[in-house]
């Protein structure tokens, strides 16, 4: 970073430009999940990863408000994506668990943001994605530090990467 001040803000700029076309590129596969969120989609891969988990743990493996994570979940479980039960340890909570229509949908989303992912890759030139490559493992490597470092809670990694 000392030899390129400018690195931060031209990353950050390109991750929400390449956030929002992600995002288009996936529209197809969200709307016939009946997704209206990423964060949608982050919520099942987590509880597709952790098994059934309680609201409020749920917040704390996604660093997201629980407030918030409880609209995106009633919409989850309205369209049978996610189920809601008594917590059987714990009455006074509910336990979220994926039901079998979500991992489908959950798949068919990660199949789509993958495929245009793939559709942009092809464009580029073999040593540049190689050096992508290397800077996104380097890039995963950083924030896990990061994450440890600040106690964040870390919700899992490609085993790709």
């Amino acid at each position: 970073m000392e030899g390129c001040p400018d690195a931060a803000p031209l990353v950050w700029e390109f991750f929400q430009e390449f956030a929002h076309d992600l995002r288009r590129g996936m529209e197809p596969a969200l709307q016939a999940g009946g997704l209206v969120s990423i964060l949608q989609v982050v919520m099942l891969g987590v509880l597709t990863r952790k098994g059934p988990q309680r609201l409020v743990d749920l917040s704390r493996l996604m660093n997201v408000p629980t407030s918030t994570l409880s609209e995106l979940s009633d919409r989850l479980v309205t369209e049978g994506l996610v189920t809601r039960r008594p917590n059987p340890e714990d009455r006074r909570s509910v336990v979220l668990a994926v039901t079998a229509s979500g991992r489908r949908t959950l798949a068919a989303v990660r199949a789509e943001g993958a495929a245009h992912v793939g559709r942009v890759l092809r464009r580029m030139d073999r040593e540049v994605l190689d050096g992508l490559l290397r800077g996104v493992r380097g890039l995963r490597d950083a924030v896990a530090a990061e994450r440890a470092e600040s106690g964040a809670a870390a919700d899992g990694s490609s085993p790709c990467l």
